[in-house]
């Protein structure tokens, strides 16, 4: 009796040989990307529907990747120091009001 080859599908939709005869031998496999992306690193997060699909959303306008477009978001983000910026102008304006009420001018009127 010869076996034939079965095809099994995945979880994620992808299609391995049976280790049947004439299939397949994934016995010694490893999961992960078969050619590693030097500087990434994988990682597991979860993101709220909408935000992940205005995303995908914008990488299909611009022909990229969603995941590309959300790295790149991220980066732009670290890079714009803007809660720095804010907490700074704050911190600003609290000392410029305390100083003002701990130091009133002699012109000022009651």
């Amino acid at each position: 009796m010869e076996l034939k080859n079965r095809i099994v599908r995945t979880a994620h939709g992808t299609t391995i040989g049976s280790r049947e005869p004439g299939g397949y031998d994934l016995s010694d496999a490893v999961r992960g990307p078969a050619v590693k992306q030097p500087g990434k690193t994988r990682i597991t997060i979860m993101l709220d529907r909408d935000v992940v699909a205005a995303f995908r959303a914008r990488a299909s306008d611009t022909g990229g990747g969603y995941q590309t477009a959300i790295n790149r978001a991220l980066r732009e983000h670290l890079a714009s120091n803007e809660l720095e910026t804010t907490l700074r102008r704050v911190v600003r304006e609290e000392m410029s009001q305390w100083t003002r009420a701990a130091n009133p001018s002699p012109n000022a009127r009651p």
